[in-house]
């Protein structure tokens, strides 16, 4: 589906170039070659790899709390029992803002140049919370050996993503008329973009003998990285008044970048009822990449794959930014 915009282009190309049909090219635009163009609109966006981190972070979250504590009630029946709640959600990203400027000069009344300027942004907070109490009893004796509460809280968590791209492209509008006609066109250019993720992680796990302990932490890393753009679409003109028009364009965006690099931190506090605790910290600068692994406990095994730069990238997976997606978009045309 994505090289539907391509195709429609192509076509407009071909179908008004035809001999056969001159009503198809635009009629003049009154002299005037240059056109200058605002828009905004909504993206589809799916970055695959950074979204990992999201379904990593459900997926362990879930395997210490109600996939252990299923097991060991599956296990010894009544002698081990929990009850708990999630708050809240790990949240993708699914879309984007993009926004933009663009000055047209028109060759003839059907082909015009262009170059512009793009940027796109979006920012994913989410705040998830596990809550649960457990009761475990002796199965060979009748007392309590353990009783304890534990909360698990990301917040704030968050995923962002950006990058913006100078653009040349092609533009060829057929129509029958000034004031309503259409356009297919392509535009290309560099990607320069950027993504983060940051999480503040507390833990905190209490008995029923006053013995508490927490762990609260900070994890943040940033990366940028170069790429390319490539757009294809149609668009609708509409004349409001005198050299001034309205336009609605939809297509798809590729738009992939790689190498991404930056810098990395974390820092860990660990606390509990017999000490005043104490701090782990560190920081880095590398290269993203995806890695991968599994975790075997008694309950069962955890197969993971998430986006960090803190490892090197030596043996694992490629990391990369794909922005890309389908995109509609509104604005406004002055000619000059």
């Amino acid at each position: 589906m994505k090289h539907i915009p391509l195709y429609l282009t192509l076509f407009f190309l071909i179908w008004g170039s035809l001999p056969g049909v001159p009503f198809l090219h635009a009629s003049g635009t009154d002299g005037k070659k240059f056109q200058i163009e605002f828009y905004g609109g909504f993206s589809l966006l799916n970055p695959v790899d950074l979204n990992r981190r999201v379904e990593y972070d459900h997926s362990y979250e879930q395997f210490f709390t109600e996939d252990r504590y299923r097991y060991y009630h599956s296990l010894y029946g009544n002698y081990f029992t929990y009850s708990g709640q999630r708050e809240g959600e790990f949240k993708k990203i699914k879309h984007a803002l993009p926004m933009g400027i663009r000055i047209k000069y028109c060759l003839n009344p059907s082909i015009s140049v262009s170059f512009g300027f793009k940027y796109l942004s979006k920012e994913q907070n989410s705040q998830v919370t596990h809550r649960y109490d457990v009761r475990s009893v002796n199965p060979d004796a009748v007392y309590f050996y353990d009783e304890f509460s534990s909360t698990r809280e990301n917040a704030p968590y968050t995923l962002s993503v950006s990058g913006y791209a100078p653009l040349v492209g092609i533009h060829y509008k057929v129509g029958r008329n000034r004031s309503i006609n259409f356009e297919g066109y392509v535009t290309a250019g560099p990607l320069f973009a950027a993504c983060r993720f940051a999480r503040q992680r507390y833990y905190r796990l209490e008995n029923s003998y006053g013995y508490w302990y927490e762990r609260n932490l900070f994890y943040e890393i940033e990366g940028k990285g170069t790429g390319i753009v490539l757009d294809a679409g149609v668009r609708l003109n509409i004349e409001v008044i005198k050299n001034i028009d309205l336009f609605i364009e939809g297509g798809y965006s590729y738009q992939r970048a790689g190498n991404i690099s930056g810098p990395g931190r974390s820092e860990t506090e660990y606390t509990d009822v017999n000490s005043s605790g104490y701090t782990e910290s560190g920081s880095w600068d590398g290269t993203w990449a995806i890695i991968s692994g599994s975790l075997d406990r008694e309950w069962g095994v955890l197969p993971y794959l998430f986006p960090s730069s803190e490892y090197g990238t030596q043996g694992l997976s490629d990391f990369s930014l794909n922005l890309s997606g389908f995109q509609l978009r509104v604005g406004v045309s002055f000619k000059l």
